[in-house]
């Protein structure tokens, strides 16, 4: 996988927020600043991997890359879309290589740049998202030729929340992919920025109706001046936000969602709440980003910064009342996300009275649930309005120590199914033969809630049902069995275990089936099944994975499945002699390593490529 210019595949989508172009910007003049502190300290990341040779290394120099930020003007009003140039010269005699990307999926931005504003003062400015999660994307490695120059575009708003008029010195860093040892260059510039009269913020609102939203861009080019209304934040521009979010304009609406204050809350409510408005969704989407965050004792989110922001500065208790009637209005639609949505707002505001209204609504959406098929390729499956109720009455119950009563309803039951769960003082006399009626009622949604939350360690009451419903045709059933069984004496599933193993198509299912093998006696079993399912096209890309994660111990690379179909009996025919000659070591629980004389190459997919640290790869 080691080759220049080659996109990385690490986990995902292009992010769209930035774009790449080769422009020469040697003769920008970066203006002077005094300001008392200087760049805040900058930890560079280690790199992952190398696409560059030792030798190659040797010859590129470094110490002659420069790095100048430049704007795409010096003033600005606070709540324009403030857009920096990170152009990186090569005033060397050789090309220098520098890698991009692997940082923004999941993400509002690319994390791998450090870019700080500060103030006349010498105070930082808050970074709006200082807590993003990332899981990674598309990463690649360009050359810069001697005298030539390369671009990325920088949205300051997304590293930098200024809400003040004043003088801001810009500064930005990033790894380069090089080692910290390698010159790894600094850059900054100077803007200054007002706050906008009313007047004024209608005219640039005006402008930014009329520019084109960023469309994703392309390689290539640098980017131009686009409309962001995400991050506006600024108070000025709620007037006119207000009136064309009424009137239907999302990216008026979008913008309204951006400013913390009451005002813009009350607008939102008011939108909601009006039977004949457009755009529900996108408001209620607007909206909950500002609302509360449910007091549950742990966090659900990622980043709760930007969020918390908007809660201090535009959130009144008193909005709880109207949140409630959003909520009810929300439940009677057809739309699926708009219930999910009504459910998340009671788990953030709603009260004792509240818990009525969420078993009704369970049970409507019990009632009309069907079996899941995974068809989408999450597990266990979606969050759908159930998963989202269900959130919100354990959320309720607990707050509000509320006692349910078995067999009213089905919202009742799975009332009584989470407080089970997490009550462990709560085991009245007869909870298991209610809990074992639960079963028999063939409600899907009703019998996973009951295998999901099933108390544990298992009571061998329920090993009947466990049974059934690992060989049964519901596939998020079968992976819940499964999960359970790490909770359960496993010997006594061996029998349904391998059943899915055998019968199974789903990768969460097999995968399910198969963790509850390590560790075990008969794991040894349950390769041999996934063994002779390699040249099952159906299943050989899974089964090889699930091969490689109970043999060999390392796991970090890039991995994929057989090609074709030879390829794929090849590899049967391969692990199929490996299992007969290292099945003793096997059953005693041996698992193997990158380097043990048993493992080689041709074990594995030529897809197949390990990260051994150092700059070390194997099979290579």
């Amino acid at each position: 996988m080691s080759q220049k210019n080659k996109f990385t595949l690490s986990l995902g989508l292009f992010c769209s927020v930035f774009l790449f172009a080769s422009l020469i910007c040697s003769e920008y003049e970066i203006p002077k600043t005094k300001i008392k502190s200087a760049l805040p300290e900058i930890k560079t990341e280690d790199r992952s991997e190398s696409d560059i040779t030792i030798s190659e290394i040797r010859k590129e120099d470094k110490s002659k890359i420069e790095l100048v930020l430049y704007p795409q003007k010096k003033n600005y009003y606070i709540g324009e879309n403030i857009l920096i140039q990170f152009c990186l010269i090569n005033r060397g005699k050789t090309d220098v290589t520098v890698n991009f990307g692997g940082d923004y999926r999941g993400s509002w931005r690319a994390l791998r740049f450090k870019v700080f504003a500060v103030n006349e003062k010498g105070d930082t400015v808050a970074d709006p998202y200082p807590s993003e999660i990332c899981f990674g994307g598309l990463s690649a490695d360009f050359k810069i030729a001697s005298g030539d120059s390369f671009i990325h575009t920088i949205p300051l708003n997304y590293y930098s929340r200024i809400t003040e008029s004043g003088r801001y010195s810009i500064y930005a860093k990033h790894d380069l992919g090089w080692k910290e040892s390698e010159n790894i260059p600094t850059g900054t510039t100077v803007i200054e920025l007002k706050m906008p009269d009313e007047q004024k913020a209608d005219e640039l609102l005006y402008a930014m109706f009329d520019e084109k939203k960023f469309d994703g861009g392309t390689w290539g080019k640098a980017s131009p001046q686009y409309a962001d209304f995400r991050s506006i934040r600024c108070p000025a521009y709620f007037p006119l936000l207000s009136k064309k979010a009424t009137s239907g304009n999302k990216n008026a609406l979008e913008g309204l969602g951006s400013i913390p204050t009451t005002e813009a809350t009350e607008k939102l409510i008011d939108l909601l709440l009006d039977e004949d408005t457009t755009n529900t969704l996108a408001q209620a989407e607007i909206f909950i980003d500002r609302i509360p965050f449910p007091k549950t004792g742990e966090n659900r989110y990622w980043d709760t910064t930007q969020r918390a922001w908007k809660i201090a500065k535009g959130w009144k208790n008193e909005f709880a009342v109207y949140s409630e009637k959003i909520s009810a209005r929300l439940f009677e639609t057809e739309n699926a996300r708009l219930r999910e949505i009504a459910a998340y707002i009671l788990q953030c505001v709603g009260q004792s009275k509240n818990i009525a209204v969420v078993i009704k609504e369970m049970t409507n959406e019990i009632k009309k649930s069907k079996s899941n098929d995974l068809s989408v390729n999450m597990y266990p499956a979606p969050r759908t309005p159930l998963g989202e109720l269900t959130e919100t009455a354990k959320i309720l119950i607990r707050k509000f120590s509320y006692v349910p009563t078995p067999n009213k309803s089905e919202g009742e039951d799975l009332v009584y199914i989470l407080k089970l769960k997490t009550d462990s003082t709560f085991r009245p006399v007869g909870w298991q033969k209610n809990y074992l009626s639960f079963f028999e009622r063939n409600l899907p949604s009703l019998t996973q809630a009951a295998l999901e939350y099933m108390p544990t360690p298992v009571d061998e009451i329920f090993y009947d049902q466990i049974k059934k419903a690992m060989k049964g045709k519901d596939i998020t059933s079968q992976c819940l069995s499964c999960n359970l069984l790490l909770n359960a004496k496993t010997e006594n599933f061996k029998e349904e275990i391998f059943y899915v193993l055998k019968t199974g198509n789903d990768k969460w299912l097999l995968g399910s089936a198969m963790f509850t093998t390590y560790q075990k006696p008969f794991r040894f079993d349950a390769l041999k099944i996934l063994c002779s399912r390699l040249d099952d096209t159906l299943v050989m890309e899974e089964a090889i994975g699930l091969i490689k994660s109970a043999v060999v111990s390392e796991g970090s690379g890039s991995f994929g499945g057989p090609k074709t179909l030879t390829e794929a009996k090849q590899l049967k025919i391969r692990w199929q002699k490996f299992l007969t000659e290292n099945e003793s070591t096997i059953r005693n629980g041996k698992i193997f390593h990158i380097g043990d004389k048993e493992i080689t190459a041709d074990l594995f997919p030529k897809t197949y490529e390990w990260e051994l640290g150092n700059g070390k790869r194997w099979p290579k």
